[in-house]
């Protein structure tokens, strides 16, 4: 006899979006590797995928090292989902580099008066 179809592995195949950014590929990556999983999907809960509470201190450690940030822990639990922290992520990026852009920029025009 033949086993039951893995009707679960079924529909997250069907229901896959694949990562479509670099910072979605850099997640994605992550997640596969600490949760031992095959693909990530961009809309992947990471706790619906097997995640707990110490592998996602190891994947928030890994993507603060990979991107040079200080992504807090709590981000992960209240962003689940490789779209949305990949969102949050780039954003935050994003402000970053602006506001060294604004800070590093001492040009200022002199006019008399």
């Amino acid at each position: 006899m033949l086993p039951a179809p893995d009707i679960k592995s079924l529909i997250q195949t069907l229901e896959f979006v694949a990562p479509q950014t670099p910072t979605e590929e850099l997640v994605a990556s992550i997640w596969k590797k600490v949760l031992g999983v095959e693909q990530a999907s961009v809309n992947d809960n990471f706790f619906e995928l097997g995640g707990h509470s110490l592998l996602a201190t190891q994947v928030v450690s890994q993507l603060n090292s990979s991107l040079g940030l200080h992504l807090p822990l709590s981000k992960l639990f209240e962003l689940p989902t490789v779209g949305s922290l990949s969102s949050y992520i780039d954003a935050t990026l994003w402000t970053s580099e602006n506001i060294e852009n604004i800070n590093t920029s001492d040009e200022r025009e002199e006019f008399e008066l």
